[in-house]
């Protein structure tokens, strides 16, 4: 998941070099992006691993983008907001990630995807029909 996190971060950095997310940042705007795809696609990995499928992740994906757009929309026209500590891509949106990240692993544990367990019961008993006992090795 953190792979994922980093590719993701990496795949919007030439936006966010462009000034699309974090403006204000420069070509640090990259690495801060690969940080929040981290945390982000920790919450995603658990939702698709959990679900088995990529729409709660795509629910998410577009909830979160939803909440930059609105949170930004109230925001002082007299002072710019520190792109670093606020918002869902700063030190605060980490935060709250990496703990809403925490509870969703720790409260409600993947026990793995259930495609590839039926997949692994149907291959040990196949072997076991085919003659190979539970000792057989099939990898």
């Amino acid at each position: 998941m953190v792979a994922t996190g980093v590719i993701w971060g990496l795949w919007h950095a030439p936006l966010t070099l462009r000034g699309y997310n974090y403006p204000e940042l420069g070509a640090w705007a990259a690495a801060v992006c690969v940080v929040t795809g981290v945390f982000f696609g920790l919450v995603l990995g658990w939702l698709r691993m959990r679900s088995g499928s990529v729409w709660p992740c795509v629910v998410a994906h577009a909830a979160l983008n939803a909440h930059a757009i609105g949170v930004s929309a109230f925001g002082s026209l007299d002072e710019k907001p520190n792109q670093l500590l606020n918002g869902h891509g700063g030190a605060v949106g980490w935060v709250l990630l990496a703990i809403l990240a925490a509870i969703l692993f720790l409260l409600f544990p993947v026990r793995g995807n259930g495609h590839l367990e039926q997949v692994g019961e149907v291959g040990v008993a196949g072997a076991q029909r085919a003659g190979g006992g539970p000792g057989t090795n099939l990898r």
